[in-house]
């Protein structure tokens, strides 16, 4: 690396790397992004909204049988003042109940999302939704719709190279982040302007990070598109054991698929790796 390049890296390390997130002293990750996602709340009309949902997550509380309990509360916010003004009551809910507070860095609009919810009420499965139809529909990912271009890279990994190579990365396409924070596993999440930089910088970080191969949603940099952040936590986590012995099970299968000439077994294991990635071996293959 440049002396010019080693500069520029070290400088947004110093800006971006901020006391969001914090190891605390009974060794749970504490992380605080009401301040810096505050910002980024500026509608123009009284139907802008930000969603904001807390969820009880399975990896945090074994003991619970379905993957996501959602809290009955959640939040739709106009703006800046209205979300910091109920910052206390989310910690507090998030702290009680080991939880999530996620947020939405795209914005809603409220009349269509009461529109959709007039659909769900007619609809077959109208009753199943009942009473959760207008969270539902804030909280459908819909990147393609209109004024959804942020996205952002879930960096799984502690590994500070790691985020020093997808920073190289960025400056090689001129990209500037909205906000990075150190993720509840100690990985990085990084916030983007526009969905068409997280594409640009697709097969990049593929080639440098993952050794070439395609491992889909296991990949070391995931691409979120209209996905939520996370906007505070206070939890004991499980850190990266089972991303990484799945990334060594997929590149191995990767291998064996390229090598099996019988049609059948190579099916067999394209289908297994599929399930796992979401990525056909028949289409994409190591760079």
């Amino acid at each position: 690396m440049d002396k010019k390049i080693r500069n520029i890296v070290k400088s947004v390390l110093r800006e971006w790397v901020e006391e969001d997130t914090k190891v605390l002293t009974n060794g749970n990750v504490e992380i605080d992004n009401f301040s810096a996602f505050a910002k980024l709340l500026n509608g123009q009309t009284s139907d802008d909204v930000w969603y904001v949902t807390i969820v009880k997550r399975k990896k945090d509380n074994p003991q619970q049988k379905q993957v996501d309990v959602y809290l009955p509360q959640y939040y739709l916010f106009h703006n800046s003042q209205e979300m910091l003004s109920k910052e206390d009551e989310i910690k507090n809910l998030c702290t009680t109940n080991n939880a999530r507070a996620y947020f939405y860095p795209n914005k809603r609009n409220k009349k269509e999302m009461d529109d959709y919810v007039k659909v769900i009420k007619a609809s077959s499965w109208g009753r199943k939704y009942k009473g959760v139809e207008l969270r539902l529909a804030a909280g459908q990912s819909k990147p393609n719709l209109p004024n959804r271009d942020m996205c952002f890279l879930d960096i799984d990994t502690p590994d500070k190279t790691i985020y020093q190579k997808v920073l190289q990365i960025f400056n090689q396409f001129g990209i500037t982040p909205v906000h990075t924070y150190r993720s509840a596993n100690l990985g990085w999440h990084i916030l983007l302007p526009d969905k068409k930089d997280a594409d640009a910088v697709k097969r990049e970080l593929q080639k440098q990070i993952d050794d070439g191969y395609p491992l889909g949603r296991y990949s070391t940099v995931g691409m979120e598109l209209d996905k939520p952040l996370l906007l505070y936590c206070n939890l004991s986590t499980n850190g990266y054991g089972k991303q990484n012995d799945m990334q060594s099970r997929l590149k191995q299968a990767y291998d064996k698929y390229q090598r099996e000439t019988d049609p059948y077994k190579k099916g067999e294991i394209g289908k297994w790796y599929t399930k796992r990635t979401g990525v056909d071996l028949r289409k994409e293959k190591r760079i």
